[in-house]
This record gives C-alpha cells, sequence and structure tokens, in this order.
C-alpha cells in the first residue's frame, strides 16, 4: 500500500495534511494527522464527517459516468442557437474559472457564481461592507499561532467539519454558546469594549467571556459561520464587526477569518477585467434562454421548481456539467434539458485552486485516471466555431506582435 499527500477539493477549507493512501483498484481511503488535544468532536473523532462519502462517490462517478457524441453536438447546437447564455453553478479551481471567462467573452455570456443560500448572504454583505469601509482580514495559517486567540461565532462542524481541528494550535479557541441576536450581541460587546468600566452582562456569558478575551489576547481572530446570520441582519452584524475590529486594533490586533468558496472565480474574473460575479441562484436572469449549470461534486442540479422560482422561463434551456445526478427529478423536460459528465479537479484530474481564505494557491493531484473531460474542455468544445477562430486569431496576432 502507497499514499501520496492529497489536498480535499470539497470545502474551501482545502486540507492539504491528508494523505490518501491507494488500495486495490479505484478504492480510496484517507489518513488525517493526529489530532491535538482537545479538538475531538463529540464522538471522539477527527475526521472529516463527509469526505469519505464524498470521495467514494466522485471515484464511482469518474469510473461510471460517460456522454455521447450525439449529447454533445446537441449542446452545441443549443449554445449556437441561444439569445442570452448564463452559467451558473459552482466553479472551484483555476482552470474552470478561466474557461468560464473565456467562455463568456466569446459567446457574451453573463456568470453568476452560485453558493448556497447562508454563504451567498454572507459574502454579499461582506463584499458590500469591505468596499465601503474596508476590513480587518487573516488567513488560516496567522489564525492558528500559538500567540493567537479565536472566537468562533456559529458551529463549523457542518461547513467547515476540521476547521476546528485546523486551528488546534492556536493559543485559545472560544465557541460562543448562543447565536440568537448575534448582531445586537456583538453591538453589546464593542460597547463594552469601548467602556472599560462598564460590566458584562452576567446572563450572557458569551459576552463576559469575550470581554475578557479582549482585555488579555494580543491577537484576537473572530470566525462567523455563515448559518447565524439572517439576511435582513448580515450587513449591519457585517458593519458592527467591522467597528469592533477597528477598535481593538486600537491596542492589539484583531482580524475576521472566513472562508469564499467563489473567492477563485472572482478573482479570475477581476484579472479578466469582468465584474465579479454576484453570488446565488436568483441572480439567473429570467431572459436567459440557455443556462448552464457547473455542478462539480456532491450535489444535485437545481430542480426545474427552484429555477422557476428565480424567474427563469419555463422553455429555457439547460447544459448541466459535471457531477452525476442521483436522480432524474432535477431535470425537468428532458427535451430542454442534457447532462454532460465532467472530471472533478482533485480526483479526476489535476487542478489548481485557492484556500477560501485568500492565503495560498494549491494543486490538486488526480488520485484516479479517467476519460471524463474537464469542465474547461468541455466548454472549449461548446464555443460556437466562429467564436473560436477569432479567439485564436487574435492569440496569434498577440503572439506574433508581443
Amino acid at each position: 500500500m502507497s499514499s501520496a499527500s492529497f489536498v480535499c477539493p470539497f470545502c474551501p477549507l482545502h486540507c492539504d495534511d491528508l494523505q490518501a493512501a491507494k488500495l486495490v483498484g479505484n478504492d480510496q481511503t484517507l489518513r488525517e494527522p493526529a489530532a491535538e488535544h482537545g479538538t475531538e468532536d463529540a464522538g471522539g473523532s477527527t475526521c472529516c464527517s463527509r469526505l469519505q462519502q464524498r470521495l467514494g462517490v466522485a471515484l464511482e462517478h469518474h469510473c461510471n459516468s460517460a456522454a455521447t457524441e450525439a449529447t454533445l453536438t446537441l449542446a452545441r447546437q443549443w449554445v449556437q442557437q441561444a439569445e442570452q447564455i448564463w452559467v451558473t453553478g459552482r466553479i472551484l479551481d483555476l482552470q474552470t474559472a478561466r474557461a468560464v471567462c473565456r467562455f463568456a467573452e466569446q459567446t457574451g455570456a453573463c456568470v453568476k457564481a452560485a453558493s448556497d443560500p447562508a454563504a451567498a448572504v454572507e459574502t454579499a454583505a461582506y463584499c458590500e461592507i469591505f468596499a465601503r469601509e474596508g476590513g480587518f482580514a487573516t488567513t488560516l495559517g496567522d489564525a492558528a499561532a500559538p500567540h493567537a486567540s479565536v472566537v468562533l461565532i456559529g458551529d463549523p462542524s457542518h461547513r467547515w467539519p476540521r476547521l476546528r481541528q485546523r486551528l488546534s494550535r492556536a493559543g485559545e479557541v472560544y465557541q460562543w454558546r448562543r447565536t440568537e441576536r448575534v448582531s445586537e450581541r456583538l453591538a453589546h460587546l464593542r460597547r463594552l469594549v469601548r467602556r472599560p468600566a462598564e460590566p458584562a452582562p452576567a446572563e450572557d456569558p458569551d459576552l463576559h467571556a469575550c470581554r475578557e478575551l479582549c482585555d488579555r489576547a494580543t491577537f484576537l481572530v473572530f470566525v462567523v459561520v455563515p448559518e447565524v446570520l439572517e439576511a435582513k441582519e448580515a450587513i449591519p452584524f457585517g458593519s458592527t464587526l467591522t467597528g469592533l475590529l477597528r477598535d481593538l486594533n486600537g491596542r492589539i490586533r484583531a482580524a475576521l477569518l472566513r472562508f469564499d468558496e467563489t473567492l477563485t472565480v472572482r478573482s479570475v474574473q477581476a484579472w479578466h477585467g469582468q465584474q465579479a460575479s454576484a453570488t446565488g441562484l436568483a441572480s439567473v436572469h429570467a431572459a436567459a434562454d440557455l443556462v448552464i449549470e457547473l455542478v462539480p461534486w456532491g450535489e444535485q442540479p437545481r430542480s426545474a421548481d427552484e429555477f422557476a422560482a428565480a424567474g427563469v422561463h419555463s422553455t429555457a434551456r439547460r447544459i448541466v456539467i459535471g457531477w452525476q445526478p442521483e436522480t432524474p427529478e432535477w431535470a425537468g423536460a428532458a427535451d430542454r434539458t442534457c447532462y454532460l459528465p465532467a472530471s472533478v479537479g482533485g480526483i479526476g484530474r489535476a487542478a489548481v485552486v485557492l484556500r477560501g481564505d485568500g492565503s495560498v494557491a494549491l494543486p490538486l493531484r488526480p488520485l484516479v485516471e479517467t476519460k471524463l473531460p474537464a469542465p474547461a474542455e468541455l466548454l472549449a468544445q461548446l464555443t460556437p466555431q466562429r467564436e473560436r477562430i477569432v479567439t485564436e486569431c487574435g492569440r496569434s496576432l498577440r503572439d506574433r506582435t508581443g
């Protein structure tokens, strides 16, 4: 049995301290580093709760999925016939993000990277506040340093299963016991920081503990799990947190650690001079007569009802690139939907991702051999031939002229 380093592609932590042990055929097991004392979950395990399950399904997808030439030809015809194309879904690695941006430039498609509702609300609020007020950000490596103290607001075990383990070397980690009225309570904490003589409320142990932590810490990191934020309070909460960090930075170092799974595609869009992608399915516009949805891992494509709720007309066609659907309910009308299976970065092909904190680019190495094409290859094949010729001529001219 041999082992190789494995960077997990399944959440924006992109844990790079794993080992994948290769067994018989395509079967894989994962070994995680030993936990530091006190980082085990309630069951005493340090393992990512969903990693092995997702890995098994991903391996099966790469072994059993296939697309016919007729399906690819039909999808290409739909792209040629479309008046307005919208690309949505999860765009996780650099290669796919670049291909999406090129496809948008060549076809006039609009790009709206999707994320779950809680993450979409948090990302939109953060981007607005950062643009208006600035911010104080840090990285996972800094937050895990022995001199750092971490305040967790919310339970990260579902969204980022190994976050507590990755923070095990931090000097102190305190997790809020209550997550109701977070904006109001954070504003109270800011008032306590500004008024050292005011006592912390005895009925709120979170504020009492955070007040003491603010007094003794030299580097304080806040981590907010998106699920604790309601849409109506996301911006007030973010503004209050930014103000609290600004106040704390007058005497200690304080920062926010967040993980954004849309960071890669938004960074590539900025490099291409395109407007940063909005997030969420609701941003898909009703005018689209063709929707291309990228589903790289672990989730079903959006149902016909979800697209209808987002305002997409029932006559719009849809191309799904990536993951094999488990059930046919997602498809809606069969004559308006086609599926193109594609390989997953870090499972069936090499790729590069940006960790969600923006700290590092990580290489994803393939675990298995597969004949499935990458999403970038499929998008290139879907681009109308006329557009590909124009692009290649432009690239050739740039090469000759420098």
